[in-house]
């Protein structure tokens, strides 16, 4: 594989990633179908990351940088990569063996952003996880439901839909779009899907192709101060409104409440963690959106009357 042009390469950005990357690429290592390069960004971590990458001699390249955050990693490596297809995987996370292959018969046949559903891959009691294969094919088995085609601006701005770890994407493509914005702390991925999708249409493959690893490194526990949900919709909702390149179009009221229910819980987690100015001003977004919602105005009051 190392010695054949790779066809599609796979970017995976780590960051204090030792305890999970060794399966990671070894998913990686695993696919079948179209050949290959595995190009590690590390971002500066201080465990043995890079000891455990470098442990896969020649069947991985690795990148060092100072830490700048996982959008300035994956586009290091969009712009390292030799391929034309780009496909992006979290060090946390795994692949289905097939995946790539799966995916490269849709890019064969025309398609430019290609998606897959994914599953959950949650730790037992101990805090370990099940072995991946047996755990994905049981989730494959339970989980039938269609994944969303064509173009879908409009779709993703009601939900994210597409997951990094599942995404296979032309290279140029990502670089027409100026790739990940390393101002974005959070969403960093949203805000690339969002402008793919007013660039070329996505396909879906509806089986779960992936496992999103869920741990205590991956789940933030304070607010972050930034609604950057927000700012990524309103962003896209001023640079290209409510029409998809296909013509079809998101109500404006559907909008609204869209943009409403992001403000509204991002004011729900600071009045929770104590931030009561924040969430007054998040409060006052979404009365903005939707003037006659009474939970928000009820909330509100409170934040007002803790404020005192």
């Amino acid at each position: 594989m190392a010695d054949a042009a790779p066809q599609i390469s796979v970017i995976v950005p780590a960051y204090n990633s030792a305890r999970f990357i060794d399966e990671a690429l070894a998913s990686a290592l695993a696919q079948t179908g179209p050949a290959i390069e595995v190009i590690v960004v590390d971002d500066g971590s201080r465990d043995d990351t890079v000891a455990r990458v470098r442990a896969f001699g020649d069947r991985v390249r690795l990148i060092e940088q100072a830490n700048q955050g996982s959008a300035v990693a994956r586009n290091r490596g969009i712009e390292a990569a030799r391929a034309d297809h780009v496909a992006f995987l979290d060090a946390d996370d795994y692949w289905h063996p097939q995946k790539l292959a799966r995916q490269w018969e849709r890019v064969q046949a025309g398609a430019p952003l290609v998606y897959s559903r994914f599953s959950l891959w949650e730790p037992d009691a101990t805090g370990a996880f099940p072995d991946a294969a047996p755990h994905l094919a049981a989730c494959q088995a339970r989980d039938t439901a269609p994944a969303r085609s064509g173009w879908l601006y409009i779709d993703l701005l009601l939900d994210c839909e597409v997951w990094t770890s599942t995404v296979l994407a032309r290279k140029d493509l990502l670089q027409k779009v100026g790739g990940f914005d390393p101002s974005l702390r959070k969403g960093q991925d949203y805000d690339l899907w969002l402008k793919l999708a007013h660039e070329a249409p996505w396909e879906g493959v509806s089986e779960s192709l992936a496992l999103y690893r869920l741990h205590t490194e991956n789940i933030t526990r304070t607010v972050n101060p930034t609604n950057f949900e927000y700012r990524i919709l309103d962003g896209a909702y001023r640079r290209w409104g409510l029409q998809n390149p296909d013509g079809r179009r998101l109500p404006e009221a559907t909008m609204r409440q869209r943009l409403a229910r992001s403000a509204r819980n991002f004011a729900d987690a600071h009045l929770a963690g104590g931030s009561r100015e924040t969430a007054l001003d998040f409060y006052r977004i979404a009365l903005g959106h939707e003037p006659l919602a009474p939970r928000v105005w009820l909330n509100y009051a409170r934040a007002r009357w803790l404020s005192r």
